[in-house]
């Protein structure tokens, strides 16, 4: 994935991974950098999700419902996802 600049007025979002203390924390924007984070780095299970909250300069947890509406415009996204064991119902 290539660097870019992170505008906290859009919807950021912090994803940890169990049992990994390099390459365990990844920032995203866009439903299709969480896909790209999911197939190449989720090797121990999720951790958590959290959302951040630019009025109180802070991330606090999100609901899987929350990410999975997030995504919904993005179809190559939401059709990972919803197949995915993390989101499944």
């Amino acid at each position: 994935m290539e660097n870019t600049i992170l505008n906290t007025d859009n919807n950021t979002f912090l994803i940890t991974f169990k049992f990994q203390s390099t390459q365990g924390k990844f920032i995203f924007q866009k439903p299709i950098e969480l896909k790209y984070i999911l197939e190449n780095y989720d090797k121990n299970g999720i951790d958590k999700i959290l959302e951040f909250d630019p009025i109180k300069a802070k991330f606090s947890r999100v609901s899987k419902q929350r990410i999975l509406n997030f995504c919904n415009w993005e179809t190559e996204a939401i059709l990972y996802l919803e197949n995915h064991y993390y989101f499944k119902k």
